[in-house]
């Protein structure tokens, strides 16, 4: 299955690998001080921006906007 295949390759499953990706867009996506954070958790396709920043502490360790200062110095 595709699933199978997504593992055996990436070694992260289909919903790992998914998560990662919107990570990595999210974070260059703050790059841009003109996106709020709910906009980008909007953009990812969470209806909730909180769920959006326990996701992203979970992925960075730190908040996005935290993450964001941190980029911005």
């Amino acid at each position: 299955s595709l699933h199978t295949i997504i593992n055996t390759r990436t070694g992260m499953s289909f919903r790992e690998n998914i998560c990662k990706l919107k990570m990595c867009h999210a974070a260059r996506m703050l790059t841009d001080p003109d996106l709020s954070v709910a906009r980008i958790a909007e953009a990812l396709g969470y209806t909730d921006p909180g769920h959006f920043r326990r996701i992203f502490k979970n992925y960075y360790g730190c908040s996005p906007h935290t993450y964001r200062s941190s980029r911005s110095s």
